[in-house]
C-alpha cells in the first residue's frame, strides 16, 4: 500500500510533466519521492487528509462533506500541484 502510494502520488504529475514511459515510470517516481521526500510526505497528507478526518472525528467529516465535495478535491489538487512545480523546476523543466 505504501508502494502504492508513493507511485500514485507522483505518477499522473509526471505523466503530465514529462514524455515518460511507461516503463520508466516506478523507478522515476520512487527516485523523486525519496530526493523529496519532505514535498513528498505533505503531498501525501494533503491526499490523506479526507480519510484522517474521517477515521478520527466523523462527526465533523459529515458536516464538512459538502464542503469537501465542493472544494477539497480542487484545493488538494491545486495545493499538490503548487508543490510538485517546485520539485520538477528543479529538474529542468
Amino acid at each position: 500500500a505504501l508502494l502504492l502510494g508513493i507511485v500514485l502520488t507522483y505518477a499522473f504529475p509526471i505523466l503530465a510533466r514529462f514524455d515518460c514511459p511507461l516503463k520508466n515510470l516506478l523507478s522515476t517516481c520512487f527516485s523523486l519521492f525519496v530526493l523529496h521526500l519532505p514535498t513528498s510526505l505533505a503531498a501525501i497528507a494533503v491526499n490523506c487528509l479526507p480519510l484522517l478526518l474521517l477515521w478520527f472525528v466523523p462527526r465533523l467529516f459529515i458536516q464538512l462533506g459538502i464542503v469537501w465535495v465542493l472544494l477539497g478535491f480542487s484545493t488538494a489538487a491545486y495545493i499538490n500541484g503548487k508543490m510538485f512545480l517546485k520539485v520538477f523546476a528543479k529538474h529542468g523543466t
